[in-house]
């Protein structure tokens, strides 16, 4: 991604993190203005709420064999 946002371009390479190497995913929230903390936090919220699932998914599917 391409922006002169500095924000958004941190937000954004921390979702790919999450995505493509979670265990190196991290945001700094004191890094992020207050104008996008409340974005930041959910994103924050939406990666681990994704990773517990995926945990839960594989400890379901191990049960199952």
């Amino acid at each position: 991604m391409s922006t002169s946002d500095p924000i958004a371009e941190k937000l954004f390479e921390y979702l790919k993190k999450a995505l493509y190497e979670p265990s190196e995913a991290t945001l700094d929230l004191d890094e992020i203005p207050e104008d996008f903390l409340d974005l930041a936090k959910g994103l924050l919220y939406y990666v681990h709420s994704v990773h517990e699932a995926s945990i839960l998914a594989a400890d379901i599917a191990r049960h199952l064999r």
